[in-house]
């Protein structure tokens, strides 16, 4: 009576055996015929990124930061910090960068007006090496071309604006590079022995661009020099081809005197133009003060404001392009005035194209073949300083020009000093009298605040600090990519850990400082969220391995 069900629960029990056993069978190959799919669909490992960097301690900062950042989504960085003139051949001229390098756009005068930023670091012909300019990014946008090339012309200041703010949205939706912060600038000057010193917006107090201070400084001993440090040399006395950074650029405008000039509080002023006047859009007539005269005592006429510009376009100076991409021409039409002739309506010709335009003597240049091979030993210009020596990685010296319409009232040496521990150190036993490079962190901060010789002044920033990614090749081509790390960049802390007492402000999606008249606030925004740049990579199909290692999508082309 019970062997009927014993029997049938044994027939069963086999069945579901050898049922199981199946399943169990199919399950592994089943299984492993998934996991080899899915190595097979697993993309190239993205390998570790190059990052080449200005050899500067905010920088090293900087990736110290990012570092764990990209870490924690399998992306691993090989830094590469480079020494300053190094880096601004190899990255700035050159474009070879990595994938990623950080640096920053402060405000100088030519970058007042946003022309400036829109033509040198968005527009696709600055992208490349040997472009000039400073797309970094190696961005390359057409309509973002198009419109940059319209707002140029665009003479009503409305349509203008429109099309700026239009610029801005397209660039916070492509992010071709990450801005970070605005930092405030902090600089110190030794107030038992000067006076005077003027802020202005990214320049601080004593930053090289800004002329209109050292104009106002006055001495309060008998010590008429005023000894002040920057962090790198220049690479040459030859207005025509100095760019060895700010201080290069902007002490050459110290030497020769540009038509126009910006002054403490940003504002557009004639300089060694008296005046200039708008005959129509593509015509403007300027007038020279009289009375002007080289180093040298020859006078400066409207001759040799001609001379300069001709020469200028006649050898293809790549300092100057931006000028003559404006300018058709110039011609005499007195002793002491001109006639600009532009190709188009220019909207920032008074900010951009006035203040970057200097005189050099034609009776000196007229004899030099080769502007841009010329080494200018001794130049000679008609600026509020003069020339007095420049010993290689160790000092400029500028001596105040006494037959200027404004003359200073000071000398400026120059001593190049790369370490801030040394600077600051020569600041407090007074073998300094101000700082050229800005003071960054809350020791540096702390440390000069208890020198009681010191003041310390802090300038809010227009300058931006940015990472920039290499648009050209993956995997900075690719926006999934870009967006992802942008919501990777730990802004708030590193704003903090690098300006610390200083202060400042993060930035967004946006290159614009939200104090500008053009500034857009209602652009794509990102904020700090691994999460969010997992997600945005997940869904373009990057993919993880065991060990936790980043992997492009498998229909990427890598290398192809």
């Amino acid at each position: 009576m019970f062997l009927i069900p014993y029997l049938r629960h044994r027939i069963i029990s086999r069945r579901l055996s050898k049922i199981t056993s199946l399943i169990l069978i199919t399950s592994l190959l089943l299984g492993t015929w998934i996991t080899s799919s899915a190595q097979e669909e697993m993309g190239a490992l993205v390998p570790p990124l190059v990052v080449s960097q200005l050899a500067f301690p905010s920088y090293e900062e900087w990736w110290r930061q990012i570092q764990p950042e990209l870490e924690q989504i399998g992306i691993t960085l090989d830094i590469q910090p480079i020494e300053a003139n190094t880096w601004i051949q190899s990255c700035s001229i050159e474009r070879n960068c990595g994938t990623f390098t950080s640096t920053g756009a402060g405000v100088t005068d030519e970058r007042i007006d946003p022309n400036w930023f829109l033509t040198d670091v968005l527009h696709s012909s600055k992208a490349g090496a040997g472009a000039g300019g400073s797309n970094l990014s190696n961005w390359m946008n057409e309509e973002v071309d198009a419109l940059i090339e319209a707002q140029s012309i665009e003479l009503d200041p409305e349509v203008r604006k429109g099309m700026i703010l239009q610029i801005q949205e397209i660039f916070a939706r492509e992010t071709p590079f990450i801005p970070v912060y605005y930092i405030n600038d902090v600089q110190a000057y030794d107030k038992t022995k000067f006076e005077g010193f003027l802020q202005r917006p990214s320049a601080g107090i004593s930053r090289f661009n800004n002329l209109t201070s050292f104009l106002n400084v006055q001495p309060l001993t008998d010590q008429t020099t005023l000894r002040i440090e920057n962090n790198h040399d220049g690479n040459s006395t030859n207005p025509f081809v100095a760019t060895g950074g700010l201080f290069n650029t902007a002490t050459m405008t110290w030497i020769y005197d540009t038509l126009a000039r910006k002054n403490e509080l940003l504002e557009t002023i004639p300089w060694a133009a008296e005046s200039w006047e708008w005959v129509d859009n593509t015509t403007i007539d300027v007038k020279l003060r009289e009375g002007m005269t080289f180093h040298d005592g020859e006078a400066v006429t409207a001759e040799d404001l001609v001379f300069t510009v001709n020469y200028a376009m006649e050898n293809a100076i790549p300092n100057w392009a931006g000028i003559f991409n404006v300018v058709a021409g110039v011609e005499q039409t007195g002793d002491y005035t001109a006639r600009f002739t532009l190709k188009n309506a220019f909207a920032p010709f008074e900010s951009n194209i006035l203040t970057a335009i200097y005189i050099v003597p034609q009776h000196i240049w007229s004899e030099v073949s080769d502007p841009q091979t010329f080494e200018n030993a001794e130049p000679i210009g008609s600026g509020p300083f003069t020339f007095g020596h420049w010993r290689k990685n160790e000092s400029w010296l500028f001596n105040g020009n006494p037959n200027h319409f404004q003359a200073p009232a000071i000398n400026i040496l120059v001593a190049i000093i790369p370490t801030p521990e040394v600077w600051i150190g020569m600041l407090e036993n007074q073998e300094l009298d101000a700082n050229g490079t800005y003071i960054r962190g809350d020791s540096q901060i702390e440390t000069l605040e208890a020198m009681e010789h010191l003041e310390l002044v802090i300038t809010p920033s227009v300058g931006i600090q940015s990472v920039y990614i290499d648009n050209r090749v993956l995997p900075g081509s690719d926006l999934a990519f870009r967006r992802a790390i942008h919501h990777l960049i730990p802004k708030a802390s590193m704003l903090e850990v690098v300006a610390g007492l200083g202060g400042g402000s993060t930035a967004d999606g946006n290159f614009m400082h939200p104090t500008s008249a053009f500034f857009n606030p209602d652009t794509m925004s990102y904020g700090y969220d691994p999460e969010a740049a997992r997600a945005v990579l997940a869904e373009a199909g990057y993919t993880w391995d065991a060990e936790g290692r980043l992997h492009y999508p498998a229909s990427y082309n890598v290398g192809g």
